[in-house]
């Protein structure tokens, strides 16, 4: 069984110019990073919470990709996927949390892609400290320590991993 999982953030209104955020995002496939990515936002965000909503929205449509090619080729993907956040407003809007709704009528509907798959029992998202955010790597410049810290923690993972796989072989 496949365990898929995905870290995500958004750097807001980082662009200068244009005041745009930038999404990242890193995807995990049984703890081994398979996928990332740096995007710059095609809309600009209103709030952090909206920016990081919309960086949901993109990482979890590369996991539903992956999900799908794994089962194209008759892997099993362990559901709920896992999707890690450090913003807890843009937590509360994928789940759909009616305190919020009024603040956020005007994020495009097609962001509201995560809160579907929330309700649809396919994403359980959960909140994930910003010493932890892997994704973090991926939006914004970071002071050395901290980016070399958190390239190390994937890569430790990877390592445990590959060690685990070798103790059940």
């Amino acid at each position: 069984m496949c365990r898929v999982s995905v870290f995500c953030d958004a750097d807001w209104a980082g662009d200068r110019d244009d005041r745009r955020s930038t999404s990242g995002g890193v995807v995990l496939l049984n703890g081994d990073a398979v996928i990332w990515h740096a995007k710059k936002q095609s809309v600009v965000a209103h709030s952090t919470a909206e920016a990081e909503y919309i960086a949901m929205s993109y990482a979890v449509q590369e996991a539903k990709w992956l999900a799908n090619l794994l089962s194209e080729i008759g892997a099993r993907v362990h559901l709920p996927v896992d999707l890690y956040s450090d913003n807890q407003a843009a937590i509360a809007v994928s789940s759909g949390d009616r305190v919020s709704h009024s603040r956020t009528r005007h994020i495009d509907l097609r962001h509201h892609y995560v809160r579907e798959l929330v309700e649809s029992g396919w994403l359980r998202v959960a909140w994930v400290s910003t010493s932890e955010q892997m994704a973090d790597v991926c939006t914004k410049a970071l002071p050395k320590h901290t980016f070399e810290g958190l390239i190390a923690r994937v890569m430790q993972q990877q390592e445990s991993n590959k060690q685990e796989e070798r103790k059940n072989e």
